[in-house]
């Protein structure tokens, strides 16, 4: 009997551990999520001021070589992207560029590079400026970089009329 009774107590003792050990990770990896959620937020108002600073005119949108005027309508498209409630950052690691990578270069020396990753099911944001650079892994429900993507190509075919 008394064998039995000790291995309970520790099966119990245990069962505890793991419990504290499993609810304490749960708890880091809330508190690393809101944190990446908050400056995440904090990224995107810092874009949406250099949008709104930036004169009109001077801002463009490109791809590889091509570069076209970007109006207020394109930027508010993208914008909006990033500013979306259902936008979830997930990774902070930078993705090179690529040839699809879409540039929107908003004056002063900053651009904004969306590159799509993961079958187009996820885009990394890089925000370049002359003080540094940011790098965000994001996933969207509302909005994919295939469609991200389907903007530009109908943007560039206008600005090509």
């Amino acid at each position: 009997m008394y064998q039995k009774d000790r291995r309970r107590t520790a099966a119990l003792y245990i069962g505890g551990g793991l419990a504290f050990v499993l609810c304490l990770g749960v708890i880091v990896f809330l508190i690393w999520s809101m944190a990446m959620k908050n400056s995440y937020r904090d990224l995107c108002l810092e874009i949406n001021d250099a949008i709104l600073a930036a004169p009109a005119g001077s801002c463009t949108i490109g791809r590889g070589e091509n570069e076209y005027p970007a109006d207020a309508d394109t930027l508010d498209y993208y914008d909006r992207f990033l500013l979306a409630e259902r936008v979830m950052p997930y990774s902070r690691r930078p993705v090179p560029a690529d040839d699809r990578t879409i540039i929107l270069s908003i004056g002063a020396g900053r651009q904004l590079l969306l590159t799509g990753i993961e079958g187009d099911t996820a885009v990394n944001l890089r925000w370049i400026t002359p003080e540094g650079e940011q790098s965000y892994t994001v996933r969207a429900t509302t909005v994919s970089f295939s469609q991200l993507s389907a903007y530009y190509a109908n943007l560039s075919r206008r600005g090509t009329q």
